[in-house]
């Protein structure tokens, strides 16, 4: 089974991540940043907005030749639900949340309130629909710890408990 673990910056999935390689032995976990810095994957930098510039058709097929052969994986990273997969877990945070964590992170101005848009917006979420149509589940992580949030994704994964997408709905806190 392979797995697609995104969300906006800032929402927990490293962290998740890195919980579930103890709690899921059998299952490898890939940072999907980690992967395409290191294999160079991207087309450059942009410096303005502090991120790589990703050709996301190249990333899909690198993905696929490096892992042809590996089986239950969980791709982590804010692009990884442009993956084939299986199953997509969006982890979610409210957006006035989500803001003081990226700015204790020291993003810069600018990119905290790109983030927190895309967060308020569901961009990740609608993203996730628009290419996994019936595989998405999401997890709202703003109140848990991280180890409630990979305890779900571990649920989600297991095929127990109700994280249909849809329910999660920041709409009423800055609309």
């Amino acid at each position: 089974m392979d797995i697609a673990l995104t969300g906006t910056p800032g929402t927990g999935k490293t962290s998740v991540a890195n919980i579930l390689k103890r709690a899921l032995p059998d299952f490898n976990v890939v940072h999907l940043n980690e992967f395409l810095i290191d294999k160079k994957l991207y087309e450059g930098r942009d410096e303005k907005r502090d991120s790589y510039m990703v050709d996301v058709d190249r990333l899909r097929k690198e993905v696929k030749r490096y892992f042809k052969s590996k089986e239950d994986l969980i791709f982590e990273g804010h692009l990884s639900h442009y993956l084939d997969a299986d199953l997509v877990i969006v982890l979610r945070t409210n957006p006035k949340i989500l803001k003081k964590r990226l700015e204790s992170k020291g993003y810069s101005k600018e990119k905290v309130r790109e983030n927190v848009e895309a967060e308020a917006l569901d961009v990740i979420l609608i993203e996730s629909l628009e290419i996994h149509e019936g595989k998405v589940r999401e997890i709202n992580t703003t109140n848990i710890s991280v180890l409630d949030a990979a305890g779900k994704v571990k649920d989600i994964i297991m095929g127990r408990g109700d994280y249909e997408p849809g329910k999660i709905d920041w709409s009423e806190d800055f609309f």
